[in-house]
């Protein structure tokens, strides 16, 4: 050994992960996204159809509820297209007898309302004068909300 020759210092500690490391665990991720994938769009699919169903049995119950409170008749009318409805006293002689215009639009992408032209009438005693029941509908997975003679909906 010198004594003249400066001294050593120790080899630096390198800190972190390798490239391998960091490309196994990437590889890991992708390969667990891709098999969550299938199961997260299903779930998104149920979501909006519970999602619209939740909204068209409170609509119906809004609608015998106005029936009953103005002593007239109110109709719960899907449009021709299935794709919005819209709620309101019957006969309609003022814009004012529209409660509610709802069309599906972004928040339901894909859900469509069924039967098309449909309607569900509630008479001024809160009972449905024409019975019967609206289908949500998205790709292979289908939602009935029925309502009876007497009004209940289920």
């Amino acid at each position: 050994m010198n004594p003249h020759a400066p001294p050593r210092r120790p080899a630096a500690h390198t800190a972190g992960y390798s490239l391998p490391e960091l490309l196994a665990v990437m590889v890991l991720i992708a390969i667990l996204a891709s098999l969550s994938f299938p199961r997260m769009t299903a779930w998104m699919t149920n979501m909006r159809v519970s999602g619209l169903k939740t909204e068209v049995v409170a609509e119906l119950a809004n609608a015998r509820m106005e029936a009953v409170r103005s002593g007239s008749s109110v109709r719960f009318e899907i449009a021709s297209d299935g794709r919005s409805y819209r709620v309101f006293r019957t006969p309609a002689t003022a814009p004012s007898d529209t409660f509610k215009r709802f069309n599906l639009g972004t928040s339901y992408v894909g859900v469509t309302l069924a039967p098309a032209n449909g309607a569900i009438v509630f008479n001024s005693r809160g009972m449905a004068s024409t019975s019967g029941s609206v289908r949500v509908v998205k790709s292979n997975r289908t939602d009935t909300v029925n309502v009876s003679a007497i009004g209940r909906i289920y």
